[in-house]
């Protein structure tokens, strides 16, 4: 009884030494973790080290940690650091549970690291407004918990839009220089909340793959050279909420349909546009219709009188015909854009 009561001591005291060695093992490989990503906050140069002490570097500006000290989040002030050419002075690959990069107007020059590429856990990217060039790698197709992602405002000189992940929420890559036409696997991206390409060198057609993005409630194509008819399919996107286009090359007239959508935003503005406005856009029942911009088309016909309903109505240069309809002017709170220098060019 004394031997099996002896054994059975030894065998949770084994038990108890072991727990307690990987428990100070554990201890260590994330002290030495943390240590090394604080490290590199400092090897990147981006912090005053005669400022900022390495020990406390979770209270950094622009930095997040976890419960256990692990940087999550990485979002330097624009106000108070400029990382420019500093770029690639920081290895990304020093932080595992990063989740979280923003450098927005951080004067980033040159071209993406391909070791962000490499950020298992990252989940919102934003480049924007800063003065990169070159063309993506393809790293950036290899982020597979990516939600939100912005690379607005570059130089991404003679390039295509690349591929990225089915996850992705928000997408934004306006201003940049991105040519050939809409790529049609953006049509697999079924999460897509906002898609903003505008503002490239994109030609064609609207694939009919985007038609499918079921959950999209921002649409922003504008200052492009998209060259078709506006597309019937357009009415398939019933959770739009915003729906910028302005700026292309559409001819043709406004499916009724499209105009049926519950839309609160709608420009179709500087492109070539015929026929009459459709009574659709009447609806007094699509009441989130609060602005509506069809400036510098060639639409034709009258006014229908509902549109009184809005919030902003820009009808200038067309070639719309009959009076103002004194109703316009009852409703204080529709801005109605059709200066009277025009009146007689637009209401002949």
């Amino acid at each position: 009884m004394a031997s099996s009561s002896f054994i059975s001591n030894l065998i949770v005291l084994v038990k108890w030494f072991i727990f307690a060695f990987c428990l100070g093992s554990i201890s260590t490989t994330i002290a030495t973790s943390i240590d090394y990503e604080a490290k590199a906050l400092l090897s990147s140069q981006w912090w005053d080290d005669t400022v900022y002490n390495i020990s406390n570097h979770c209270k950094w500006p622009g930095i997040g940690c976890n419960v256990n000290g692990s940087i999550v989040k990485i979002s330097p002030p624009s106000q108070t650091i400029h990382v420019g050419d500093k770029l690639r002075k920081m290895n990304f690959t020093a932080f595992p549970n990063l989740v979280h990069l923003n450098l927005t107007e951080m004067g980033l020059t040159g071209s993406i690291p391909a070791e962000i590429g490499m950020l298992p856990l990252l989940t919102h990217l934003d480049l924007s407004y800063n003065n990169l060039s070159g063309k993506l790698g393809v790293s950036l197709a290899n982020f597979t918990q990516l939600r939100t992602l912005n690379l607005s405002d570059h130089f991404f000189l003679h390039d295509t839009a690349p591929n990225f992940n089915d996850k992705l929420v928000t997408l934004k890559l306006s201003g940049n220089n991105f040519n050939g036409t809409i790529p049609k696997t953006l049509g697999g991206m079924y999460k897509l909340n906002l898609l903003d390409l505008s503002a490239n060198n994109l030609i064609g057609p609207i694939p009919s793959s985007l038609y499918g993005l079921h959950h999209l409630s921002i649409l922003n194509l504008s200052n492009n050279k998209i060259k078709s008819i506006l597309p019937l399919e357009l009415s398939h996107l019933t959770q739009l909420q915003y729906l910028d286009l302005s700026t292309n090359q559409l001819f043709g007239s406004i499916p009724h349909e499209i105009a049926q959508l519950n839309v609160s935003v709608w420009n179709l503005s500087r492109n070539h546009l015929t026929g009459g406005i459709p009574s659709q856009f009447s609806n007094i029942w699509n009441l989130n219709h609060k602005d509506l911009d069809l400036s510098y088309n060639k639409l034709t016909g009258s006014i229908p009188k509902e549109l009184a309903y809005l919030n902003h109505l820009n009808l200038s240069y067309n070639s719309l015909s009959g009076q103002i309809p004194d109703y316009f002017l009852s409703y204080n709170s529709l801005r109605l854009h059709i200066p009277p220098e025009l009146y007689l060019y637009c209401f002949t």
